[in-house]
């Protein structure tokens, strides 16, 4: 970043003898040449927010209480940093009788990060908790559960996904590959 607005003042002083000292011309182009930079920069950083990372689970359906894994490619990091997975419950409420936006809580129910190398698969081990509520929707409420991934190289730019997870309710007698 200083080393663009570095550019900029060199280029604004340049611009600035080119137009033989015309404060006028000189503010115009100083506006031009920050407009155009920030458009860059905004593109720049709209484009690498768009890259979405090599992710996936095992299964993206799974039973109360049964374990799963989130994997990561070799191309998911562009330098050695780290990655978070929140194992997350979100469970919403609407009013029939109240106006406005529904009732949005969320519960971390588990957290997992490790320092990764850059160009190597990976993975995380996560287990849905035997006590927890099955997914569940309705017209006034929902209980839903998502993996969200952050991967935060070192040098380069942030990538999140958002990965849904349907959880069924074990049936009685039904046992779980973590128990």
């Amino acid at each position: 970043m200083l080393r663009a607005g570095l550019w900029i003042f060199g280029g604004l002083i340049v611009l600035w003898l080119v137009t033989e000292g015309s404060w006028l011309s000189l503010f115009a182009l100083a506006c031009a040449s920050a407009g155009a930079y920030l458009l860059w920069a905004s593109v720049r950083s709209l484009l690498a927010n768009q890259l979405t990372p090599d992710l996936g689970l095992s299964s993206s359906e799974l039973a109360v209480g049964e374990p799963f894994a989130l994997r990561w490619g070799p191309d998911a990091l562009e330098s050695r940093g780290d990655v978070t997975a929140w194992l997350v419950c979100r469970e919403t409420a609407r009013r029939s009788n109240a106006p406005g936006p529904a009732d949005v809580r969320e519960w971390v129910v588990r957290e997992v990060s490790d320092d990764v190398p850059a160009g190597r698969p990976g993975g995380f081990s996560l287990a849905i908790p035997d006590d927890a509520m099955h997914t569940f929707r309705a017209g006034h409420n929902a209980i839903e559960w998502l993996i969200e991934v952050e991967l935060r190289p070192r040098r380069g730019s942030v990538a999140r996904a958002s990965l849904p997870l349907t959880v069924r309710p074990r049936l009685h007698g039904e046992a779980t590959d973590g128990a």
